[in-house]
């Protein structure tokens, strides 16, 4: 310390300063004799910069948000990192797995039983309240401790760091047990996946698997048990993770089995207390009962897809495996050409597009949301139908093609409306008995393909046309794509739906994102075989090459740039030959620019141009954030010469490492969940001081169970804000605002469109920013202009500068410059959002009105009187064609059209320019308003889970707010069956 070497002993009397040098050793104390109670007080008085730099750090860590000194119980790994030089740490603890290479991290005996943790937490009483509460409570702590393990021993286990239970056997076929985790690779092990489409079956039956893990997981039904389950993907390596079952390492698969089939359908196994478990969790999960037979052809009452297993372990509870096919097939996917298709059931809709289509595999399976929402059409339709029945319009109508008994009944939801899918109609091998009406259930699931074609994907596009969701990267796109109920493997449908729109100009962000979004997705499944071929030692330079390849802009070979510049250091020689002979080395960007237009047409069905950067103006940063996000590359933060031609672009000291993926089962407050359904459902009504209070309500139990840094809590703090604000109640919904940014910050990453979006309302502590409005309201503009540059900033980096959401943020800068009197600055950020504005949403939309009104505003400042005229006159004429001369728009338009007219004829008679004075805040603020959109909430009805399932009813939420029984109390007695359906859907 201060170029001092001190040695302290720890003692039952304190620390003090001992004899001991860096060669011989004495005990005793050194004299002077200090003796403290702490060692930060010991080292304060050894060395005054400790003293002085300890205190600052202090006082930075005081004045930091206690959000941002939290742990976040799923942290989530920035695709950037900043260049930090190696430097020896003597006191640094290494890693684990690099020192005890092939050895487990704990001692035999204190390691834990993840599997018992689980299922105690499980069957924890709920007989009351607060043992709901501390039941999911625990259920999430502990899924979230089994979450991180999973993901360090799936590194460990890649990294070849974990002794396989199998070591004679090839790699892909090795097994592992780390912290009493199974680890499996996501590989068709003895080609058990060959009939369904080998290693891309495999691939596919992970994430399968999981959701029915998480389907189940969320009906929750008693006596029903399934394995804590994470899927890791990491180096190109997909690994399973799963707790083990006791006892089903002491006997064979076949041999644990009561329940379902391990040879495709010829052997079927029944249990009469699965079934019963099974039947209870079939109706919310949508399940049709179905009969299939075994070799002997016996009978067989399924209430599952026959490759689901049921198995007793040795602690008497009784598990459900593989549940990949929870959900029912989607037919526009076949797996095999040579599968034999009439064409005579397939829906005139899915052959207008197409379909069906061949698929690497016939795990293809529809989303739950889709079910939901093909539920509530066949419901709404069913209803119409009755009516004319009765009303006796109609003389003949078509039996439906559901299960519901009484088709004529009038009350219920669509929650009550038992429409059931067979799982196990694609399922290769399953022969079903006569009784079994099968063209009925095929045609019920053609039905749901055909409204997924024509319904779903149209009103996805709806939406991003109307605005009502703008999407800025793929994880969004992916958002706003399930929210409908439609999976990504859509997205060729989708841009030929695109490119078949006569005006392109409107939706030319839509069709730049989905061709970056394709383009990033097939570049990962070709970057995923190709990761799996590199040795560890070669990774960077690897990855490097590969990034090279994918968005240089010339055919220049990174390759021998990137080992000539290893030769040029004088080391690793034999490493530089061990590369330059590797297959990675020889990839081109030509060659992988091919593999990714090929992967797009056998994937997405989808034909991508060989200029696809420069046809659909794709930015390179874009793409690289896509691309690292989606593969866990994380690179090195530089600014990057994307156009050079005499060198490559990244360097093997730009990456930076290698981060796991981890997909898991999500667990949350079920009755948080509830209430925050019914807040939504009450602003929907007018309700806002109801809403206040169901959502402040469920914001407690949703902290009280997930902690403050969960993306429902998030979600909680944001409506908070937004209600507080309605109600006059600024300062809480400045406080509200604040930690809802600094949680998507913790949760969702800075870049992410959410948090851009929470920038606008809400600011980076580090920097002390406040809200949008709190600055305005006490005229602190500038606080407010670096918020609004951040979010455009990001914006920037995200989807580029042709979006609408830029437009918006510009028309937000221009106004608040304007309040600055920065005039010409402001005139740059309006004239821009006018032209974002007319594209995106046409040059007579009430949007592009405002834009005007807005330029007439500023030119009004500026003294430019036959401007500001003709911005306004413009304005005056879209309102009065849109809404009305009537309207209030176009009134005070009007109004304004006559000052202008009046100054500028005062203007010209003086023959001097009349400057007006500055606008006030209040007609900043109404301004922004406008701009902003802001109403109340802009709720959509895809965006409530309980809308989905038939809504919250009137007479149940009047009678929710008006009883005088706490409210989460009766959230933690609702009905089971229809909490999980909203669990499911969520």
């Amino acid at each position: 310390m201060e170029g001092q070497e001190v040695n302290i002993t720890s003692s039952t009397r304190g620390f003090h300063l001992n004899q001991s040098t860096a060669f011989t050793f004495n005990p005793k104390p050194a004299l002077p004799t200090i003796l403290c109670h702490s060692l930060v007080e010991l080292l304060s008085q050894v060395s005054p910069a400790f003293k002085k730099n300890f205190s600052s750090l202090q006082k930075c860590r005081i004045q930091q948000h206690p959000f941002e000194r939290m742990v976040a119980p799923f942290p989530v790994f920035t695709w950037m990192a900043p260049h930090e030089d190696h430097s020896r740490e003597c006191i640094r603890v290494e890693d684990v797995h690099g020192s005890r290479v092939g050895q487990d991290q704990h001692m035999a005996g204190q390691s834990r039983d993840w599997n018992e943790e689980l299922q105690r937490a499980r069957e924890l009483p709920r007989n009351s309240p607060q043992d709901c509460l501390h039941r999911e409570r625990v259920l999430f702590k502990t899924n979230r401790d089994f979450v991180e393990a999973s993901r360090k021993g799936a590194v460990a286990v890649v990294d070849g760091h974990v002794m396989p239970l199998n070591p004679g056997e090839p790699p892909h076929m090795q097994m592992f047990i780390w912290n009493n985790i199974f680890f499996s690779l996501a590989r068709d092990i003895a080609q058990h996946y060959r009939p369904l489409g080998g290693d891309a079956a495999a691939h596919a039956a992970a994430s399968c698997d999981l959701r029915g893990v998480q389907a189940y997981t969320s009906v929750d039904t008693d006596g029903l048990h399934t394995l804590g389950a994470a899927v890791v993907d990491y180096r190109g390596f997909r690994v399973i993770a799963q707790t083990i079952v006791p006892g089903i390492l002491e006997k064979n698969q076949e041999q644990s089995v009561l329940y379902g089939s391990t040879d495709h359908g010829k052997t079927i196994m029944t249990h009469p207390r699965f079934v019963q478990l099974l039947e209870k969790a079939s109706k919310p999960l949508r399940v049709q009962p179905h009969q299939v037979l075994d070799q002997d052809d016996t009978p067989v009452e399924l209430y599952s897809g026959v490759e689901t297993k049921g198995i007793l372990g040795n602690d008497g509870r009784h598990y459900i495996l593989d549940l990949l096919r929870t959900f029912p097939a989607d037919l526009n996917f076949q797996y095999s050409e040579e599968t034999q298709v009439n064409m005579e059931e397939v829906p005139k809709e899915c052959q207008s597009f197409g379909y069906p289509q061949r698929h690497h595999h016939s795990l293809a399976n529809l989303r739950p949301e889709l079910m939901d929402a093909f539920v509530q059409h066949r419901y709404d339709r069913n209803r119409k139908m009755a009516g004319k029945h009765q009303e006796g319009g109609a003389s003949e109508w078509e039996e439906p093609l559901d299960n519901r008994k009484d088709t004529n009944h009038d009350r219920g939801s669509a929650s009550d409306f038992d429409i059931r899918f067979n799982p196990d109609l694609c399922s290769p091998g399953v022969r079903f008995v006569p009784a079994e009406d099968l063209n009925c259930q095929r045609r019920l699931l053609w039905d749901a393909a055909a409204f997924l074609l024509s319904s779903q994907i149209p009103l996805v596009l709806q939406d991003c046309l109307d605005h009502r969701t703008a999407p800025m990267d793929g994880a969004t796109l992916t958002s706003a794509l399930h929210r409908r109920g439609v999976n990504v493997r859509y997205l060729g449908t989708l841009l030929r739906q695109l490119d078949e729109m006569e005006d392109s100009r409107k939706h030319h962000h839509v069709q730049r994102l989905c061709v970056s979004d394709m383009v990033t997705r097939s570049a990962k499944h070709v970057f995923r075989t190709y990761l799996q071929e590199v040795e560890h030692a070669t990774l960077s330079a690897a990855v490097s090459h590969f990034l090279n390849c994918l968005l240089t802009s010339s055919t220049l070979d990174s390759s021998d740039q990137t080992l000539s510049r290893r030769r040029s250091r004088h080391r690793h020689r034999s490493h530089c030959r061990r590369a330059a002979s590797a297959t990675w080395a020889r990839l081109t960007p030509s060659e992988l620019w091919v593999s990714i237009r090929a992967d797009a047409e056998d994937y997405y069905h989808y034909t991508l141009d060989s200029a696809v950067m420069e046809d659909y103006g794709l930015q390179r940063v874009s793409l690289l954030r896509e691309f690292t996000i989606k593969t866990g590359v994380q690179v090195r933060m530089r600014d990057y010469t994307w156009d050079s031609r005499t060198c490559a672009i990244f360097g093997e000291e730009d990456v930076v490492n290698m981060l796991p993926g981890v997909k898991h089962v999500k667990y949350t407050a079920n009755s948080a969940t509830w209430l925050l359904e019914h807040a939504y459902a009450a602003v929907q009504r007018g309700r806002v001081s109801a809403a206040l209070d169901l959502v402040s309500k469920a914001l407690t139990l949703f902290t009280s169970v997930c902690g403050a840094l969960h993306e429902d809590t998030c979600t909680c703090l944001r409506l908070l804000g937004r209600l507080s604000h309605t109600l006059g109640q600024h300062a809480h919904a400045v406080s509200h605002q604040e930690r809802a940014v600094i949680s998507s910050e913790r949760i969702r990453g800075v870049d992410h469109p959410e948090t851009i979006h929470d920038y606008v309302s809400a600011a980076e502590p580090p920097a002390r920013y406040v809200s949008l409005f709190k600055p305005l309201a006490s005229r602190q503009h500038c606080t407010s202009l670096h918020l609004l540059y951040r979010a455009r900033y990001l914006s920037l980096l995200v989807t580029g500068d042709d979006h609408p959401h830029v437009a918006q943020l510009d028309s937000m800068l221009g106004v608040v410059l304007h309040g600055l009197m920065e005039l010409d600055l402001s005139l740059k950020f309006l004239h821009n959002a006018s032209v974002l504005t007319s594209k995106y949403h046409g040059a007579t939309s009430m949007k592009h009105a405002h834009s005007h009104h807005l330029l007439a505003l500023l030119h009004h400042s500026k003294g430019d009187f036959e401007s500001a005229l003709r911005h306004e006159s413009q304005a005056c004429s879209i309102y009065e064609t849109q809404v009305g001369e009537i309207h209030e728009r176009s009134k005070e338009s009007s109004e304004y059209l006559k000052v202008l007219t009046q100054q500028a004829g005062r203007s010209f008679m003086q023959d001097s320019k009349l400057t007006p004075p500055p606008q006030c805040f209040h007609t900043m603020l109404q301004h922004l308003n406008v701009t902003c959109e802001d109403d109340l909430l802009p709720l959509r009805p895809e965006e409530s889970t309980r809308q989905r399932v038939g809504g919250v009813k009137d007479e149940d939420l009047e009678k929710l707010l008006s009883s005088n029984t706490n409210i989460q109390y009766r959230a933690a007695f609702m009905d089971t069956d229809v909490l999980g359906q909203l669990a499911v859907t969520g």
